[in-house]
């Protein structure tokens, strides 16, 4: 069941940022030679592997903690939840790092990119640690931050 609603929390993430506010996204920056249709498909399309690599890192996570073995090294369980917690901020970054190399001709300010970020952080860590923090299984349910 944590796995169903990891991918519906991360679809819903995914359809508010990629369809509902895609136009505020793209119709915002000033953009020299690209049309805001072209930006609008490649965000969907960063914000879906965003979406993806998160939705992946927390079902990896459920395996990981409802395997047997995992329950009597909590110490190691607890570093793997937080080298994945940092992958994904890693990967948010790179992400956003991918947006900027594709439009860097474009002119763009700099704050459009520090709101990609935000977006990408959502779908990836934020997504991560919400889900887990909500559906982990019972042998490592305590670790999630903030829990």
């Amino acid at each position: 069941m944590n796995y169903l609603a990891t991918v519906a929390l991360g679809g819903l993430l995914w359809a508010v940022f990629a369809i509902f506010l895609i136009s505020t996204f793209t119709e915002g920056p000033s953009l020299a030679i690209k049309a805001p249709e072209d930006l609008a498909t490649q965000l969907r399309a960063v914000f879906g592997i965003a979406a993806l690599l998160g939705i992946a890192m927390a079902c990896y996570w459920y395996l990981y903690g409802s395997q047997p073995a995992t329950a009597t090294k909590l110490t190691e369980a607890k570093s793997k939840y937080t080298q994945l917690f940092l992958s994904l901020v890693s990967i948010a970054i790179g992400l956003t790092a991918v947006l900027w190399y594709l439009n860097k001709a474009e002119g763009m300010e700099p704050k459009w990119f520090a709101i990609y970020f935000g977006v990408n952080l959502v779908l990836t860590a934020v997504l991560y640690w919400l889900t887990t923090f909500l559906f982990s299984p019972r042998a490592v349910e305590n670790l999630p931050y903030a829990k």
